[in-house]
């Protein structure tokens, strides 16, 4: 179900020149005026800035969202070397370091979950992005320091992987965590294994992400960070859809 690939750089190449993604958006100002709209997952599009309220995942997550600035439209997938790969239920996915600008005109920080079913060729991209750290003083940044002293701060986000929400097609969560969380124990149902975590190439000791998918029908997602001793970071959370 959940088949994640280590990232080949020949076969990354060859992917990024031969498939392409559309896509489902969110519009900043609807979730502005009505918080309750906002989605589980946090859709890329050209926007202003638009605060995202999380608490519906039950998390210590950041409650809020950067929409972005460009690019707008799918021209090749993935858009950028992938962290992770894989396939579920048929469908391609990849989870990559975040290739979208805010209205700053900066690159925003953490990492985007993109599949091919949400993102064909010419569409504006649907995809998701987590990232570390809460909002600062400066608009265009994210202050990480709060977070570096608690391990159990992080932010959850998780979408559909079909086009249009599919309720019939599985589901992919990304996380971001403290550095000291090198892997997550996640439960599915009752089927458990553990998921090293990632670090973006840019910044090696930062943050870390991991990401996986869970089926269609899936009851209940339980995850623990855990260290490189295998010992809890932080409390396990708990998603049931």
């Amino acid at each position: 179900m959940n088949d994640i690939e280590l990232i080949d750089p020949d076969l990354e190449r060859h992917l990024r020149r031969t498939l392409a993604e559309v896509a489902r958006t969110v519009t900043g100002d609807a979730i502005a005026e009505r918080p309750e709209l906002a989605p589980r997952s946090r859709r890329r599009r050209a926007a202003k800035p638009v605060a995202i309220a999380c608490a519906a995942l039950g998390l210590a997550a950041a409650a809020f969202a950067w929409a972005n600035v460009g690019p707008e439209y799918v021209k090749e997938l993935p858009p950028r070397p992938a962290l992770a790969a894989g396939t579920a239920d048929g469908i391609r996915w990849w989870l990559v370091p975040s290739f979208h600008t805010n209205v700053c005109d900066q690159a925003m920080p953490g990492v985007e979950a993109v599949t091919a079913a949400r993102n064909p060729q010419g569409a504006e991209w649907s995809t998701f992005g987590v990232s570390y750290g809460e909002p600062s003083a400066d608009p265009c940044a994210i202050d990480e320091a709060a977070w570096l002293r608690d391990p159990n701060r992080m932010e959850y986000g998780l979408s559909r992987m079909g086009p249009d929400d599919d309720s019939g097609s599985p589901w992919i969560a990304a996380i971001a965590l403290h550095p000291s969380a090198t892997k997550v124990l996640v439960t599915i149902d009752g089927a458990t294994r553990e998921i090293p975590t990632l670090a973006r190439s840019d910044r090696p000791g930062g943050p870390r992400y991991v990401t996986f998918t869970a089926p269609a029908d899936t009851k209940n997602v339980r995850f623990t960070p855990l260290g490189s001793d295998g010992v809890p970071v932080a409390a396990e959370r708990t998603w049931s859809p």
